[in-house]
């Protein structure tokens, strides 16, 4: 059997090159996000189920006319606004790619959830609730 020399070298030349994708994709899915990138207005552009079984939690109509989205403060507070009003309010802290928010109640209960980034940019997030009925959700930041 006669082994082609350039057809060795092919091969292990896309093996380098798939093995550092690889590497690139893993690194940067585990990179940390910095809460600076955060602080700030998000305007909720939209919402996705991601039970396909559902339909869109949120239509785009909805969108436009209750004007959703999350403020996130140095101070590490985080605020949910809906058609005008605070709906959900707490604390935040980073973990990785993760917002560990704690919901304050008015009676000062409290209950804590994840929020997962999907995607942070200087004007655009993407998170999704970690719940069994899981809803993405995209934002871009209001001008300061």
């Amino acid at each position: 059997m006669k082994i082609n020399i350039r057809n060795v070298l092919k091969l292990r030349t896309l093996y380098y090159y798939l093995l550092t994708c690889f590497l690139i994709t893993i690194l940067y899915s585990c990179s940390k996000v910095s809460a600076d990138k955060l602080y700030g207005e998000w305007t909720y552009i939209k919402v996705e189920n991601l039970d396909k079984t559902s339909p869109d939690s949120v239509s785009a109509a909805d969108l436009k006319t209750q004007h959703p989205s999350i403020s996130f403060t140095k101070s590490h507070k985080l605020e949910i606004n809906w058609g005008g009003k605070v709906l959900s309010h707490g604390t935040f802290k980073m973990e990785d790619r993760m917002i560990r928010y704690t919901e304050i109640f008015d009676d000062n209960r409290t209950r804590e959830f994840p929020f997962l980034i999907r995607e942070l940019s200087d004007s655009l997030l993407i998170f999704e609730t970690m719940a069994a009925s899981s809803t993405r959700v995209t934002a871009v930041k209001l001008s300061e």
